[in-house]
């Protein structure tokens, strides 16, 4: 094991962030097991589009595919799966509710390939793509 002496940077992605206030701390350990566990802070951050937080699995083996996405606004969205050549592939309109959703996606007969998933609100025309891969 190798000591370390000095400001070490460390990143987090939150997958369930919620758009309100959010509470953390961390625990850091030391090797011989002794730890300090910092105070509470609190990360108040309001989404103000919205978002594709994740997709998967990615690769996908099934005929199906899971977008978790942060909805800002309720209303009606379009899912697209595209080819990489920019074909359409397959369209699907959905209403989602405002918050975190998570939206499945059949696209049963496709073929194995890289593909291009897009959601698309239609009141604003926003569009937020996540690639894919598809094998069988």
């Amino acid at each position: 094991m190798q000591e370390t002496y000095g400001i070490i940077n460390y990143a987090y992605v939150d997958e369930e962030f919620a758009n309100a206030v959010n509470y953390y701390r961390l625990k850091n350990e030391d090797f011989d097991g002794t730890y300090e566990i910092s105070a509470i802070d609190n990360n108040k951050q309001e989404l103000d589009e919205s978002k594709i937080l994740l997709l998967y699995p990615n690769p996908s083996t099934q005929g199906l595919i899971n977008l978790d996405a942060f909805i800002a606004n309720e209303g009606e969205f379009r899912i697209e799966v595209y080819d990489l050549v920019g074909k359409k592939i397959s369209s699907h309109k959905v209403y989602l509710d405002k918050g975190k959703q998570t939206i499945q996606v059949n696209f049963d007969g496709m073929g194995s390939g890289s593909f291009i998933a897009e959601k698309l609100e239609t009141s604003t025309n926003e569009r937020v793509k996540k690639k894919f891969v598809r094998t069988n």
